[in-house]
């Protein structure tokens, strides 16, 4: 009897059928399968942050809570810095003034309560201590909010006696002090208790002598002051000014003073001739933040706009209010001609500043603003925006200096923090931009 050993292997195994291959169209299938779910998870995803942004934005709305400005598109760049000066402080105001008498007009900076004078290459030419100490800038980035009360410092171009002079006003209390170019004090005038709320510095009687308007708080209104410090007149229509601005909008040659008051004024901003009697009046109040008025088309009148605050909602108090913030083009009688958004929510209350000049040298003047987030906006005289900047810091200020000869460009100042940039009109190529020979890019350098 013969049996097979347990643990031998045969010496033949059947060859098992081989299974018939998977059809191409089937893979494909599958991997189909596995993006479509990638792609509707995704989809998923996103459609859910969008949905809860959306719920988020309509619970604040309706609760009457502020909203964080959007991100805006950038558009073309077209400022390319020229010129830095670092000061050792925070820089409050920015200010002009032709302090030789010689030109081109130098740049000033309030730095707390240092008067820093610059020439148009950003380089430190003069400086002194004044009795003016200007208010730290609103925090909070490039979104800074100013609530009603707050008044950056003021830095204006004067004529005394024949000579350049610098007049200078803090929105910490009621002085206004008028210095010449080495810092001697020339005029002082003071109300204690109260704040000065405008400066404006314009000769209104064509004698070639600067008259000074003040705004106060407390009930007193706008005083002119003349050289000396003494009041010419007073107007009290307006019990605490906010906006000031002297431009001749009739085009007869003669200045007038518009006068507003504020994000806070509930009056429509009233127009005064030269020696403060009231002329006419804007139809609407806008509750001007900032208004600025200047002749860009040459036709001898002058152009207005305004940055103005726009109620999305009326909460029980000031603070629980949302704004949007406009930039609007006004007629010299206040008719509305055009109107762009510049941001929304409770970025709108931050300061804005506005300027004008030939910035592209075509012998039209543009409009400058520094928005609520932080960019430097250009806009021709109709509205039509040419550029749009972003600093990436709170503008603290705003100023800008005339060409130096007949038809060349002005150049826009900006102080964000302790540094102050010049800014000149370029085509953006897509490359930074290098600083010109010359430029200042620390505060300790030497004087020329």
């Amino acid at each position: 009897m013969s049996s097979q050993p347990p643990n031998e292997v045969p010496l033949w195994q059947p060859i098992p059928e081989p299974r018939p291959a998977r059809p191409a169209w089937m893979k494909w299938l599958v991997a189909g399968l596995v993006a479509f779910c990638i792609i509707a998870l995704l989809s998923l995803g996103v459609a859910g942050y969008f949905a809860l942004q959306a719920m988020q934005k309509w619970q604040a709305s309706m609760m009457g809570l502020p909203q964080p400005a959007p991100a805006t598109p950038p558009a073309q760049a077209c400022f390319i810095e020229v010129a830095r000066f670092v000061a050792p402080t925070d820089v409050a105001s920015l200010g002009t003034a032709d302090t030789d008498a010689a030109g081109p007009a130098e740049t000033l900076a309030l730095a707390r309560s240092d008067i820093i004078i610059l020439d148009r290459a950003g380089r430190r030419v003069g400086s002194f201590r004044t009795a003016i100490l200007s208010p730290p800038p609103p925090s909070g980035g490039p979104y800074a909010v100013a609530t009603p009360g707050y008044r950056r410092a003021d830095l204006k171009p004067a004529t005394v006696r024949g000579k350049p002079a610098i007049a200078a006003a803090s929105g910490l209390d009621g002085a206004v002090v008028v210095y010449d170019p080495a810092g001697r004090e020339l005029l002082r005038n003071d109300v204690q208790g109260t704040r000065v709320t405008a400066l404006e510095v314009a000769d209104l009687n064509g004698d070639g002598e600067s008259e000074i308007l003040v705004g106060r708080d407390s009930q007193l209104g706008l005083s002119c002051l003349d050289r000396n410090g003494a009041a010419l007149w007073t107007f009290a229509g307006i019990p605490d000014p906010e906006v000031v601005v002297a431009a001749d909008g009739a085009g007869d040659g003669k200045l007038e003073v518009y006068v507003g008051g504020g994000l806070t004024g509930a009056s429509p901003l009233v127009v005064l001739d030269g020696k403060g009697r009231q002329i006419g009046q804007w139809p609407t109040a806008w509750g001007e933040i900032s208004l600025a008025g200047a002749d860009l088309d040459g036709d001898r009148k002058a152009e207005f706009v305004a940055v103005v605050p726009d109620v999305l909602s009326q909460g029980g108090s000031f603070a629980a209010r949302a704004f949007n913030t406009s930039l609007i083009g006004l007629s010299p009688k206040g008719k509305e001609t055009w109107r762009t958004l510049l941001s929304t929510g409770w970025a709108g209350m931050s300061t804005a500043s506005l300027a004008s000049g030939d910035f592209d040298g075509d012998r039209k003047g543009e409009w400058l603003v520094t928005g609520p987030d932080g960019t430097l906006r250009a806009y021709t005289k109709d509205g039509v925006e040419l550029c749009r900047q972003g600093m990436g810091r709170f503008v603290a200020a705003l100023v800008v200096t005339p060409p130096e000869k007949k038809g060349g460009r002005a150049r826009a100042w900006v102080a964000t923090g302790s540094e102050v940039l010049g800014l000149d009109w370029r085509k953006w190529t897509g490359r930074p931009a290098k600083p010109k020979p010359g430029a200042t890019k620390s505060g300790n350098a030497a004087k020329p």
